[in-house]
């Protein structure tokens, strides 16, 4: 058999003989899902940096989704944190949420990056870093399953949960700031 003769055998999904179309679909979808979650707790740090700045969301966001480096989103709101006395209370239990954020960030660049489509036809179903990917630290990845997508799904839901708390609670007390100063009546 020649070389050319083998790559036109080669399956479009790269997940062995043995995996059902169910299974590849809960693969696929798992990734799609993270990718998705992890961009809707994205909005929920725009919304709290524009609390901090005291500006709206769409002025927030046209400047935060302007910077392509997460890692810059979490240090300017770390920044508006110390320039705002009056959310300082809520300063420890942000950077609490931005340790995870950071581990997270790990899975949501390997969901974006890596491909299931650069390896052995016959091994299992995940992503695994491209073949020209020759990084250190991608090459010690190991292959992130379905299960590892959903549980990286799980925590980022449970971040969200955490920074809409804080949103609310920022909400409460800016209402109360309000009725203290006599605005609210």
């Amino acid at each position: 058999m020649s070389d050319e003769s083998a790559s036109d055998e080669t399956p479009l999904y790269p997940s062995g003989e043995d995996l059902s179309q169910e299974e590849r679909t809960l693969f696929y979808s798992s990734v799609g899902q993270g990718i998705s979650l992890w961009a809707s707790m994205e909005g929920c740090i725009v919304e709290l940096a524009a609390k901090l700045l005291d500006t709206t969301t769409e002025k927030t966001g046209l400047i935060f989704y302007s910077i392509a480096n997460f890692y810059a989103w979490i240090s300017i709101v770390d920044q508006l944190f110390e320039l705002e006395p009056k959310y300082s209370d809520y300063r420890r239990r942000w950077t609490i949420i931005t340790a995870a954020l950071r581990a997270l960030n790990d899975t949501r660049v390997r969901l974006a990056h890596h491909t299931t489509f650069d390896v052995d036809p016959d091994t299992w179903l995940a992503l695994r870093p491209g073949r020209h990917d020759t990084r250190p630290k991608s090459l010690r990845h190991t292959p992130l399953t379905t299960m590892q997508i959903v549980k990286f799904s799980q925590s980022v839901v449970v971040v969200e949960k955490e920074l809409r708390e804080m949103l609310l609670e920022f909400e409460l007390a800016a209402s109360k700031h309000r009725i203290e100063d006599g605005f609210d009546e």
